[in-house]
């Protein structure tokens, strides 16, 4: 289990001391809402499980415990019971994740009941009746689809985890509950057959065995033979029997293996003979059990990759599954080869990728490399044969299906070869050169250069490691130079991929840079030219960038490529290289002018200066300074010329760091004379000069300011030393250890923070005056509104927000509480030299704000374009800390890494590149930073007021941007939803309310999470129904619809509110893990604070 926080610029015994502190107060917390019976949210006491904090197993087991006695006591509540599964579950799954987490069968281990999940599970699809019951007559309890959905998706997601923790006779009571409703004459069969699918625990001993277990319920698995969902359903319980009860499943398997295997190929369909077959009539799945089993399209694919799991941990020598796998295999063979694809083309891509992915992991789990989720009882352990049957088996299969015109099939059968690498290095890794060579050489079929490129990519590491791994490379570097093509954008993807691979592994260098006694391989010598070439590549594919509107491509999925690509190679070059790198990016990026690229030319420039911020500056902010300004505040060329180098100057200091200091009068110059200079157009022409002056502050005070990683090098600095490196091959692919990698982050220095301070006082002061005065136009408005967004959203770390105190996490009502994560007093990696300087400013803005919307912020005020600009700059400053807020990207880029690139049989310093480690370290800590809600004082509570009412402005435009701007602000201040919302709905009541106001309403409630709140107020529910009740006054038919959809939207999230909070019986104060986590606290006090609710 990686410990991803020890990469984090915080000592680890403070990490440690905040991890205590967190655990313990959610520890106090839940308990004191299990003691009073609050329905409040347990969501944002357990945020510090999203920042990876390590807590005890005894401690994190109790909160476990305590959040089974809310959800238990929260019966007949929907919105409760659902909003502690959510939570409950992510806590089970950490729980197993630890390595002192008790096997199964241990008194130690975590014992949760099944019965509360079942029964809550029953009590909202039955609409609380009975079995019997629901089939005679129905239920009685009216839940709203939205609802009903909500519920039991966080129920089922809790029974994955809890099963985990189940008693040992779960097994035996779950099936005396259940087998009596397997009549295959009754609709109720169905339903229980799912409910044993999902239920049943993967140690079955009280069930008389696995083996014993399988025979009874294969006999119900053939009762539907043409279902896909039952199919799905059965099959993924097999697969648990056979990986965790392996040994007791052999024998009675083997009767059933030719019947699982003729499953299999009736579930891939392929064609079986000349003729059209006629295929099976599919059997629909029952509505009322569609919450069980909902995988829509991708039912098939999802049984398939269950199919393989049994597969895979059921070959040894006491079994023939292998013996039946061949003989499948041999039948399907033609169907891999691209002149046979069809439909079932998806699946066979799923079977290939997955077996060998389940074999890679079983191979990871029996040498111990990889820790499984769950306890792993294997009776046999693969051999070196095993390994090279399977191998012989796959290859073929793997290597015809690379050609396929299919991009599914094509990248799956890459991830599959990946594996198979993996497995059987030394038999794989040959055939992979050679078939790679010969595509790239094979013109007449452009979509194997695509696979080949592909593969190679995702095979980068293991190539690099092998004998002829460095030439193989430098051949594959020049031969794909070809592939960056603006009129090719898929090829550019593939291309970008592959280098990216291959960089985050390999650093480049030019052999002068190296120790003469040093082993240089003879493609170093080539890679001058090739840094030029593809240099030269990239600048042609920016001079034809067509447009960057939505839905082109090179937007969607070249453009995170291609930056990523230009961080990695640029801090992957050697000094000679890289000084050769920056002159040419200096002269054509001062030749070229081409606005549609500037995006594209921006992050060049952007990674140019995080490989070397002082060299890199030095460089580039004279050569973009002179095309701005020509001296004494004149402009150096036309607007367009001028707001098309002003981005490019924000990209190149926005991660320059202290490095930006020499250049402060040079940036000074050009804010003042293009930061609040009116222009006749419109603000939001993409040429406004303001509009990039103002980026540019906002990016100056970012580069100043922000904590991101140092370097993306594939090695550390202590190890790129460039006059001491002895061998060069040692430097490719290194099996970074995560202790080894030596992650650092840039920090703000004193000198950073005291010129960020400046730069706010100057121009906050410089737009205050523009905004006082007498004369000022509505352009001059919008110029300042801009300016001020830019301090914040650039410098707002010098002057956050105030935190909500820790222990104040709802509102006066119940139903008035946090949803969101809510980690109060985190570290912080920089630490503010003037504490002053902070709450002077705010109260400064806060000021200025109130005074400007009071003015302007009207709802019958015309100028669209004014309230346009100043909407953002309330939002920003409410919600806004002053950090960058894309971590998700980070996230999901760190996940598709991790499933493409990672070789499951390796352990955890085989399986990561330094790269991986640091953009995972850069999303925890960019969380890390954002993370908190705000204290709602009377500053920012007027200025939600704003927000809010210029969601019902009479202009459509105001109406929404406020509308969207509104739900992101609220997260940061929860409790004032009911108030807001509230008197939203108030003006339904208005009669006197034009169709412009009606129509915010609607469109301002007519949100997932906003209803869904609505449901679970009774203020609110309240309000909305007198005031559509009261809306019969508006006659306007368009007015009637809305309203009308307003309703339709609400009723599915509708549910039952229990006004008494949940049950808290007395027994509560005694409870042992109350008492621990109350330690210190007056128990019956917090009890006797939740009133007499629910009390015996």
């Amino acid at each position: 289990m990686l410990d991803h926080n020890s990469h984090l610029p915080f000592p680890p015994e403070l990490l440690a001391k905040e991890a205590q502190a967190l655990a313990d107060k959610a520890e106090q917390s839940l308990a004191s809402i299990l003691l009073q019976g609050s329905t409040c949210s347990v969501r944002p006491h357990l945020a510090f499980l999203k920042l990876k904090h390590k807590v005890s197993y005894d401690q994190l087991a109790r909160i476990a415990r305590l959040l089974f006695k809310i959800f238990c006591n929260a019966k007949g509540d929907v919105a409760t019971e659902a909003r502690t599964a959510s939570p409950l579950a992510s806590v089970l799954q950490h729980l197993n994740k630890l390595p002192d987490c008790p096997p199964p069968g241990s008194e130690a281990r975590l014992s949760i009941e099944w019965r509360p999940i079942y029964d809550a599970l029953l009590r909202v699809q039955l609409s609380g009746a009975s079995w019997e019951e629901y089939a005679l007559r129905g239920g009685d309890i009216i839940t709203g689809a939205e609802a009903s959905s909500q519920h039991h998706k966080a129920l089922l997601s809790l029974v994955r985890r809890a099963r985990n923790f189940f008693a040992p006779s779960a097994a035996q009571e779950i099936m005396e509950e259940l087998r009596p409703y397997l009549c295959p004459h009754e609709k109720s069969m169905y339903k229980a057959a799912a409910l044993i699918c999902k239920l049943l625990p993967d140690e079955l001993g009280s069930a008389g065995g696995a083996g014993k277990l399988l025979t009874e319920l294969a006999g119900v698995w053939e009762w539907v033979p043409n279902s896909l969902e039952w199919q799905l359903l059965w099959v993924t319980l097999f697969s648990r029997m056979a990986r965790h009860n392996t040994e007791e499943m052999l024998a009675p398997l083997q009767p059933l293996l030719p019947a699982l295997m003729s499953g299999l190929l009736r579930l891939l369909d392929v064609p079986s003979g000349k003729s059209t077959p006629q295929k099976e009539e599919q059997l629909g799945w029952p509505a009322d059990c569609k919450f069980l089993c909902d995988k829509g399209d991708r039912c098939k694919e999802e049984t398939v990759k269950k199919y393989t799991r049994i597969i895979v941990f059921t070959i040894c020598p006491q079994s023939a599954t292998f013996a039946h796998l061949t003989a499948v295999l041999d039948y399907l063979r033609p169907f891999f080869h691209p002149l046979q694809e069809g439909g079932y083309t998806k699946c066979l891509d799923m079977l290939l990728k997955m077996m060998t992915l389940n074999f890679a992991k079983r191979l990871g789990f029996e040498s111990g490399a990889h820790r499984p989720k769950k306890p792993w009882r294997q009776p046999y352990k693969l051999t070196p044969d095993d390994r090279a049957a399977f191998t012989s088996l796959f290859l073929p299969l793997a290597l015809t299906a690379l050609a396929s015109k299919d991009h599914s099939m094509s990248f799956g059968a890459a991830q599959a070869l990946k594996d198979l690498a993996g497995i059987s290095e030394a038999e794989v890794l040959p055939q992979l050169m050679q078939r790679m060579l010969s595509s790239m050489d094979n013109v007449m079929r452009p979509h194997e250069v695509q696979s080949a490129i592909s593969l190679c990519g995702v095979v980068a590491a293991p190539m690099l490691r092998a004998e002829e791994g460095l030439d193989f490379m430098g051949q594959m570097l020049q031969l794909s130079l070809g592939g960056i093509d603006t009129n090719d954008p898929m090829k550019t993807m593939y291309t970008l991929n592959l280098f990216n691979a291959l960089l985050s592994n390999m650093p480049l260098a030019d052999p002068k840079d190296l120790p003469q006694a040093s082993s240089k391989p003879e493609m170093l010598y080539q890679m001058q030219d090739w840094v030029s070439e593809v240099l030269e590549r990239v600048f042609q594919l920016l001079q034809n960038v067509p447009p960057m509107k939505k839905g082109n491509p090179l937007r969607g999925h070249v453009q995170p490529l291609l930056r990523r690509f230009l961080d990695i190679l640029l801090c992957q070059l050697s000094p000679s290289l890289y000084a050769a790198a920056l002159d040419k990016i200096a002269r054509k990026t001062n030749e070229m002018f081409y606005p549609p690229a500037k995006e594209f030319v921006g992050y060049l420039l952007d990674a140019a200066v995080l490989a070397s911020p002082a060299q890199a500056l030095a460089k580039l902010v004279p050569v973009l300074v002179r095309r701005i300004v020509a001296g004494g505040g004149v402009l150096a060329g036309s607007e367009s010329e001028v707001a098309y180098f002003t981005h490019l100057l924000g990209h190149a200091v926005v991660r320059g760091g202290d490095a930006l200091l020499a250049h402060s009068a040079e940036i000074d110059e050009v804010l003042a004379a293009v930061a609040l200079r009116e222009e006749a157009g419109a603000l939001s022409e993409e040429a406004s000069v303001p509009k990039e002056a103002h980026k540019l502050l906002r990016k100056t005070l970012h580069g100043l300011l922000a904590v991101y990683p140092s370097d993306f090098c594939s090695a550390p600095r202590s190890k790129l030393q460039w006059d001491k490196i002895k061998d060069f091959k040692a430097l490719c692919a290194p099996l970074c250890a995560p202790a080894e990698a030596e992650i650092a982050f840039h920090v703000p220095s004193s000198a950073s923070q005291q010129r960020a301070r400046e730069l706010v006082t100057r121009w906050v002061t410089g737009a205050k005056g523009k905004i006082s005065e007498a004369s000022v136009t509505p352009a001059g408005l919008r110029v300042a509104f801009g300016c001020l967004t830019a301090c914040i959203r650039g410098g707002g770390s010098l002057f956050p927000p105030e935190e909500m105190d820790g222990g104040v996490l709802r509102g006066e009502g119940e139903e008035e509480d946090v949803e969101e994560d809510a980690c109060v007093g985190l570290l912080s990696p920089v630490t503010l030299e003037d504490k002053a300087f902070g709450p002077a400013v705010r109260a400064e803005l806060g000021q200025l704000l109130v005074a400007v919307c009071a003015k302007h912020a009207l709802p019958d005020n015309p100028d669209v374009a004014t309230l346009e600009a100043l909407l953002p700059l309330v939002s920003f400053f409410l919600s806004s800390k002053g950090v960058w807020r894309k971590h998700a990207h980070l996230k999901s880029a760190c996940n598709y890494n991790k499933g493409v690139h990672r070789f499951w049989d390796k352990g955890v310093g085989g399986s990561y590149s330094r790269r991986l480690l640091q953009l995972r370290s850069h999303s925890l800590l960019a969380q890390r930073l954002d993370m908190g809600v705000m204290k709602e004082d009377e500053t920012a509570g007027k200025l939600l007021d704003v927000l809010a009412g210029l969601s019902l402005h009479e202009y459509s435009l105001v109406r929404k941007k406020a509308q969207e701007l509104l739900p992101s602000v609220l997260k940061r201040y929860p409790l004032a939803h009911a108030r807001l919302y509230g008197a939203v709905l108030q003006r339904l009541r208005d009669p006197a309310a034009s169709k412009g106001v009606v129509s915010g309403v609607v469109y301002t409630m007519q949100k997932g999470e906003v209803l869904q709140r609505v449901a679970r107020h009774w203020g609110l529910t309240t309000g909305l129904v007198e005031g559509l009740l009261a809306s019969a006054v508006f006659d306007e038919t368009k007015v009637q619809v809305r309203l009308a959809e307003l309703w339709n939207q609400f009723v599915p999230y509708y549910h039952p509110v229990p006004f008494g909070g949940l049950a808290h019986p007395h027994a509560l104060a005694q409870d042992p893990d109350v008492v621990q986590a109350m330690a210190g606290k007056d128990v019956q006090a917090e009890f006797a604070a939740g009133g007499e609710r629910g009390a015996p």
